[in-house]
C-alpha cells in the first residue's frame, strides 16, 4: 500500500521550527579584503542572518607579510581564518553577544583582527534583531541605563609618527569643553580647523599635509608652538574661552634603551623584560622625531618640568602617554609636581582675592603657576586627565596605575578589549574606579569608515570621543554618526561639561 501524504499541519509546524530557529540565528559568516584610508588592506566581516546583513571592518593585523601582495600587508589569512575557525562556530548561533564573544575566543583561536571584526558585526546585527538602536543595544550590554553624547576631542595638528613633520607630539587636539550641545562642538572643531590653515600661514608655516589622523601636519618643531597656533586660532573665531587643548606625547615611542616589543625577529619576551629591568634611568629622546636632527635625550625629570611649563602657558585639558609604561618613577614625581603646583596656584589666587579686597597689594607669589585650577569635566578629583594609551592596555594595568595614583583616564580603543564584550567590560572597570573614560579610534593605524566606536561611546556613556581631526571621510563619519544621534527623536543627553562626572553617575 502507498503511503499517506504528510500532514500539513505536521509540515507547517515543522517550518515553524526551522523558521523559529532562524529568527535571531546567524546563517552565515563571510570576509574580504577591503581598503583603508591609507589605500592599504583591511579587514571587512559580514554576518548573514534572517534580517539582512551586517558589516565590520578593523584596520588592524596581523598582516600576511607576503611581499608579493600589498608590500606585505594582504590580509588572505585572515579572510581564511574565519571560513575555517569562524563559519561553523557560529552558523545556527543564537545572537548573543557575550556567548558569541566567549566561543570565537576559544581556542583554537583566530587572528585579532577577525575575532574583533567578527563581534562587531555580531553587535550590529544582535541591535538590529532587538529592535535597537546600536548604541541602545551597547548600553543593555553595560547595564548602562542612562547613555550619553560623548564631547568630541578633535585632532587639529597631528606630528612625529602621525605625520611628516619634526614635531615630537603625535597630536595636539582641541576639546570644547564649554559648547552645550554636540552640533556647537562639532561647529566649533570645524571652525578651529578651518580657521588654523590661514593661522599657520601668518606664523610663517606653510599648511602643506594632512597627517594621518586628519590634522594639518605643519613644520612646526616645538609643541609650545604647536599649542600657540592652535590657541591663536581658537582666538581668531572667539572661542577661546571655551576650549581645552590635549596632547598626546606618545613617549614610548621616544624613549631609548628598552626594547620596542612590536619589531619583529628581537629577543623574546622574558629577555626584554630582564633587558627593561636592568636598563636603570629611562631616558627620552625628544629630538627622535625631527629628520637628520641631533639626539636630545631627556630624563623623566626633565620632561616633568617640560610638562609643567606648558601647563603654565596653556589652558591643556590632557596629557596622553607623558612618560614611559615602565617609568614609574617619573609618573610619580609629575603627579607630585602637579599637586604641590595646583595648591601653589590656588594659594597664590587666595592672597590676590585677598589683596583686592583689603585694596592693598598684597604679598602673592609673583612667579606664574598653573593657567588651570578648576577641575575638568564637573569632576572634583580632576585637574588635568592624565590619559594611560600605550600604558594602560588591559584591566590589570588599570588596577597597577590607579593604585599608584599616577592615570586618571583610559583611552580606549576597539583593540584593546579585542571583542564587543571587552571593551565594555573595560569602560566599566575605569568608571567604577572614578577614571574619565576617552573611546578613540586606532591611532597606530590608517582607519576605515566604520563608526563603531562612535556608538560605543554613546551607548557606555564614555564622556569623550577622539576621533581624528576633520580632514577625511574615515574620521568625520564618526561625528556624523553622533550628529545623527543627537539629532535623533529620542536622542540620549549630551555630555557638556560634565564629560567625566555624567560617566561615573549610576
Amino acid at each position: 500500500p502507498r503511503c499517506p501524504p504528510p500532514s500539513p499541519f505536521v509540515q507547517m509546524s515543522t517550518s515553524l521550527q526551522v523558521l523559529s530557529a532562524q529568527v535571531n540565528s546567524i546563517l552565515g559568516v563571510t570576509a574580504r579584503e577591503a581598503l583603508n584610508a591609507s589605500g592599504t588592506p583591511a579587514l571587512e566581516v559580514t554576518v548573514e542572518t534572517i534580517q539582512g546583513t551586517f558589516s565590520a571592518m578593523t584596520t588592524i593585523g596581523p598582516y600576511d607579510n607576503d611581499t608579493q601582495r600589498f608590500g606585505g600587508k594582504g590580509l588572505l589569512k585572515s579572510v581564511d581564518s574565519v571560513e575555517k575557525l569562524i563559519s561553523d562556530k557560529l552558523v545556527g548561533r543564537e545572537l548573543n553577544q557575550p556567548s558569541i564573544d566567549a566561543l570565537i575566543q576559544e581556542e583554537p583561536t583566530p587572528p585579532a583582527n577577525v575575532v574583533l571584526a567578527v563581534s562587531m558585526a555580531c553587535c550590529r546585527a544582535a541591535a538590529k534583531h532587538s529592535d535597537l538602536e546600536l548604541h541602545e543595544y551597547i548600553a543593555q550590554l553595560g547595564n548602562v541605563s542612562d547613555p550619553c553624547i560623548p564631547v568630541p576631542v578633535f585632532s587639529v595638528i597631528n606630528g612625529a609618527d602621525a605625520a611628516s613633520s619634526p614635531l615630537h607630539l603625535k597630536s595636539v587636539t582641541v576639546t570644547p569643553v564649554e559648547a552645550g550641545t554636540f552640533e556647537e562642538a562639532l561647529e566649533i572643531g570645524v571652525n578651529i580647523q578651518a580657521g588654523l590653515v590661514g593661522t599657520l600661514e601668518n606664523s610663517g608655516h606653510k599648511y602643506t599635509n594632512v597627517g594621518s589622523t586628519g590634522g594639518l601636519a605643519p613644520p612646526i618643531e616645538s609643541g609650545l608652538e604647536a599649542m600657540r597656533v592652535v590657541m591663536d586660532a581658537a582666538r581668531d573665531i572667539g572661542c577661546e574661552a571655551s576650549v581645552m587643548l590635549g596632547l598626546d606625547v606618545c613617549s614610548g615611542k621616544i624613549v631609548e634603551g628598552l626594547g620596542d616589543g612590536d619589531a619583529e625577529g628581537e629577543e623574546d619576551a622574558e629577555a626584554k623584560e630582564a633587558k627593561d629591568e636592568d636598563a636603570g634611568e629611562i631616558t627620552y629622546d625628544v629630538a627622535k622625531w625631527v629628520k637628520g636632527g641631533n639626539q636630545s635625550l631627556k630624563t623623566g625629570e626633565d620632561l616633568t618640568e617640560m610638562y609643567i611649563e606648558w601647563l603654565v602657558k596653556f589652558s591643556v585639558l590632557s596629557l596622553e602617554d607623558p612618560f614611559h609604561q615602565k617609568d614609574s618613577p617619573a609618573f610619580m614625581q609629575f603627579k607630585e609636581r602637579l599637586d604641590a603646583e595646583i595648591a601653589r596656584a590656588k594659594e597664590r589666587e587666595a592672597k590676590l582675592a585677598e589683596a583686592v579686597e583689603g585694596d592693598e597689594p598684597g604679598d602673592a607669589d609673583e612667579e606664574p603657576t598653573v593657567r588651570n585650577t578648576a577641575t575638568v569635566g564637573n569632576d572634583p578629583a580632576c585637574f588635568l586627565q592624565l590619559v594611560g594609551s600605550a600604558t594602560c592596555s588591559t584591566e590589570a594595568e588599570i588596577d597597577r596605575y590607579h593604585e599608584e595614583q599616577t592615570v586618571n583616564t583610559l583611552l580606549l580603543t576597539m583593540a584593546k578589549g579585542r571583542t564587543v564584550s571587552g571593551a565594555v567590560s573595560m569602560i566599566g572597570k575605569a568608571q567604577s574606579l572614578g577614571w574619565g573614560v576617552v573611546a578613540s579610534i586606532e591611532t597606530d593605524s590608517a582607519e576605515t569608515p566604520d563608526d563603531f566606536i562612535a556608538h560605543l561611546a554613546v551607548g557606555c556613556k564614555a564622556g569623550q570621543l577622539k576621533a581624528g581631526g576633520l580632514r577625511g571621510g574615515e574620521f568625520v563619519s564618526k561625528y556624523n554618526a553622533l550628529l545623527r544621534i543627537a539629532q535623533s527623536e529620542e536622542a540620549p543627553p549630551y555630555a557638556s561639561r560634565s564629560f567625566r562626572s555624567f560617566s561615573s553617575s549610576s
